[in-house]
C-alpha cells in the first residue's frame, strides 16, 4: 500500500499528506522542537494498520526525530553553569555581557552566545530598575501599611519575618526567620525563652 493510499485513522485529522510521497514538504519551512514533541505524541506504538515509519511519513516527521532523545549538558556546561550561578548571585545586575567577561579568558575563551543560551536556560535575567514600576495593574489591590503611626510598646507586640537562601555544596537551603520588633535582642530573648522551658520542665 502507497503512502499516499493510507487511511485516515484519526492519527491527525487537520494533517493531509501532500505532494507524490503522501509527506509534508519542509523545504521552505522548518517544525520547531516544541512542535515537533507535539506531533511525536500522536504516534501510536503497535497501531493495527500503520507502522512507525508510516506515520511519521503522515505527520511530515523524520523517522530519526520519532526516536531522538535529548541529550543533557555536558560536564564543562555544568562547571560554567554553576560558575554563572554564583556569579548571579552575588551580582544579580550583571547582564550578558558583563557576564560573559567574567566567565571569559584567554586561556579558556567562551562563546557570549553560549553563555546567553545558559543563562536562558538557567531562567537568570540582570535584575534592574524597569519603567513603570510605580504603576499597580489593572484590579490590583494595594494593601495599607498596618504599622503606620503604630508604637510598639512592648514585648510580643509586633513581629516580623522574612525568607531567603543560602547555597549549599548541593542546592539550596530556605531560612526563614521571624522577628520580635520590641527591641529586644533576638538571642538574648530566645536565650531566655529557651532556660525558661528548661525550667519548667525540670
Amino acid at each position: 500500500m502507497s503512502v499516499s493510499k493510507l487511511p485516515n485513522l484519526g492519527l491527525l485529522p487537520a494533517l493531509k499528506p501532500k505532494g507524490r510521497c503522501g509527506r509534508k514538504r519542509l523545504s521552505q519551512k522548518k517544525i520547531t522542537h516544541e512542535l515537533a514533541g507535539d506531533l511525536r505524541k500522536l504516534i501510536q506504538v503497535g497501531h493495527a494498520q500503520l507502522s512507525i515509519s508510516q506515520q511519521v511519513t503522515l505527520l511530515g516527521l523524520s523517522r530519526s526525530s520519532y526516536y531522538y532523545q535529548p541529550v543533557g549538558e555536558s560536564a564543562e556546561n555544568l562547571v560554567l553553569m554553576e560558575r554563572i550561578d554564583k556569579l548571579f548571585t552575588a551580582r544579580p545586575e550583571t547582564g550578558l555581557r558583563r557576564m560573559h567577561q567574567e566567565v571569559t579568558s584567554e586561556g579558556n575563551p567562551v562563546n557570549i552566545k553560549r553563555v546567553h543560551r545558559l543563562m536562558r536556560l538557567m531562567g537568570l535575567e540582570a535584575v534592574y530598575q524597569k519603567p513603570n514600576l510605580s504603576k499597580p495593574a489593572e484590579g490590583h489591590q494595594i494593601y495599607p501599611y498596618l504599622l503606620r503611626g503604630v508604637s510598639i510598646e512592648g514585648p510580643d507586640h509586633v513581629w516580623s519575618t522574612d525568607i531567603t537562601y543560602i547555597q549549599m555544596a548541593h542546592g539550596f537551603l530556605y531560612l526563614c526567620v521571624v522577628i520580635e520588633r520590641s527591641g529586644v535582642p533576638v538571642v538574648h530573648a530566645l536565650h531566655s525563652k529557651l532556660a525558661f522551658i528548661k525550667h519548667a520542665a525540670g
